[in-house]
């Protein structure tokens, strides 16, 4: 590893999908937090200096599984 090296991890699924913390049993089988960085890649906590999150204020999903965020009844359907 080099002094100062910078290195760009992306993840593709969110939290709820998590297989510590998601919506089980509709979840992946593995860690899709930050967390996961360091136990699926191997990098040290230590060696983590910056996190940047992205964040949506709703859920999707493909296939079956919950949608804490839907919303139901004549509001639902005036937003879809």
């Amino acid at each position: 590893q080099k002094a100062k090296s910078r290195i760009l991890i992306e993840g593709a699924n969110a939290t709820l999908l998590d297989i510590d913390f998601g919506t089980y049993p509709f979840v992946t089988s593995s860690n899709t937090t930050i967390g996961g960085v360091c136990s699926g890649l191997g990098i040290a906590p230590s060696n983590v200096s910056h996190v940047v999150g992205v964040a949506k204020a709703y859920t999707t999903r493909v296939g079956a599984g919950p949608y804490p965020t839907e919303i139901h009844g004549s509001l639902g359907d005036d937003i879809r």
